[in-house]
């Protein structure tokens, strides 16, 4: 006789992917190819799928990213993106309270009248300063001392 897998009722629908195609990834080059990997393997839906099941079975005590990501095996990171991208689909919902330093996210069924988080997107920061900016703002603050040396000035700048 052939066994037939049924379907897990937490992966259907995922990997949820919102930021075009992607989980998403914060940083640099390295972040990205790690984020872009991991959609790409599976990884992906199988954290989130696996935060969903423990959400479940942890009920009202819900879960921490740090927590997700020790049951995951993976890095730091992963529980908690995981857990960031559900929230910000709407699928569980994160309360202030913490547990060891983390936010707690549940289920919305177990969200008990305990106060809610609303998903906050990253703020963008502001870009990197080229070097001429650097020397422009060290050049303004140090105005009154010209003899010392602009560490950020290059003599290309001028």
């Amino acid at each position: 006789m052939i066994a037939v897998e049924q379907p897990d009722m937490f992966e259907e629908g995922l990997p949820l992917l919102p930021y075009d195609g992607s989980s998403g990834w914060g940083g640099g080059a390295t972040s990205r190819d790690r984020a872009e990997e991991m959609d790409r393997s599976g990884k992906t839906k199988a954290v989130q799928a696996l935060g969903l099941r423990l959400l479940r079975q942890n009920g009202a005590v819900g879960l921490t990213g740090r927590e997700l990501s020790v049951a995951a095996d993976s890095g730091y990171t992963t529980g908690w993106s995981a857990l960031s991208t559900l929230h910000k689909e709407g699928v569980i919902t994160k309360v202030t309270e913490s547990r060891g330093r983390s936010q707690i996210y549940v289920l919305s069924e177990y969200v008990n009248g305990r106060e809610e988080v609303p998903h906050r997107p990253h703020a963008q920061s502001d870009p990197v300063p080229t070097w001429a900016v650097l020397a422009d703002a060290w050049d303004e603050g140090h105005a009154a001392s010209p003899e010392q040396t602009n560490p950020y000035r290059r003599s290309s700048d001028g």
